[in-house]
């Protein structure tokens, strides 16, 4: 998208690498996303660190908790959270690349945040929200470079396969929350695992698609493609156990699989 970037993997290890990296000034925008979390509070430390050390960037946060607080709040607590956190824009969506690019485009061009969907910004002292659309971020367009991230990458990479859930069970409402599903094409995966394979610190990865084994066709072939590069790493999923036979089983083991996690629906 023509933007250039720079982050950091944890807020709580890396605060000094943080405070060194705001205190430059040469940053347009700040990201925080909330995928674990389930209450303000880090969020609120996080911006206060933030404006300590720049006080002239725009803050945004998006994730989880920004989306479902919007579906559960009404109108005058949402308002109050949203100002006791202190960000300048909020995206809403439970994609939201698509609103966070708009966004930094926008203040790069110095235009109207009233016409980008999917986001709260501050005005006249009050969060003003925009029209609401479901975003379709296809994963194949949108494939993780590796290679930006180099030897930072560590031991341990999370890879993403898949967006939502191809099943709609009475007791989950993820699938309306998330969109349509959609998976990335095997070749798509291999060229991911190529470049972690290429970077020589990964051991271990974590697929963390909702039902990395399904469908179970789609599966096999990327198990058989694992095989077949004979990668170095060790890997881990969810798992459904409905969808296992022991041809599956055993090229799990032949591929590298370390072990997977059990839904509790799986008893």
């Amino acid at each position: 998208r023509n933007l250039t970037f720079d982050y950091i993997n944890s807020f709580d290890r890396e605060k000094d690498e943080l405070a060194e990296k705001l205190s430059k000034g040469n940053i347009t925008a700040i990201g925080i996303t909330t995928t674990l979390y389930t209450s303000s509070y880090p969020i609120l430390e996080i911006v206060s660190f933030i404006k300590r050390y720049n006080k002239s960037a725009k803050i945004i946060v998006g994730g989880p908790f920004i989306a479902s607080s919007v579906h559960t709040m009404d109108e005058p607590a949402l308002q109050e959270l949203m100002k006791s956190i202190g960000a300048d824009f909020y995206i809403n969506s439970a994609q939201g690349e698509a609103a966070l690019v708009n966004v930094l485009s926008a203040l790069k061009d110095n235009s109207l945040y009233e016409n980008i969907e999917n986001i709260y910004f501050l005005k006249d002292g009050k969060y003003v929200s925009t029209q609401t659309s479901m975003e379709n971020n296809l994963l194949e367009d949108n494939l993780i470079d590796w290679n930006l991230y180099g030897e930072k990458v560590g031991e341990y990479a999370a890879v993403r396969t898949a967006t939502s859930c191809p099943f709609s069970c009475a007791f989950c409402a993820f699938p309306t929350h998330a969109g349509q599903y959609q998976t990335v094409s095997v070749e798509g995966i291999e060229k991911e695992l190529n470049q972690l394979e290429s970077i020589g610190t990964v051991k271990c990865i974590s697929f963390v698609d909702d039902t990395f084994n399904v469908p179970l066709d789609r599966f096999k072939d990327i198990l058989k493609m694992m095989i077949k590069n004979k990668y170095s790493f060790k890997w881990n999923s969810y798992f459904r156990c409905q969808f296992a036979d022991e041809e599956t089983v055993e090229l799990m083991k032949q591929s590298g699989c370390d072990g997977v996690f059990l839904g509790i629906e799986s008893g």
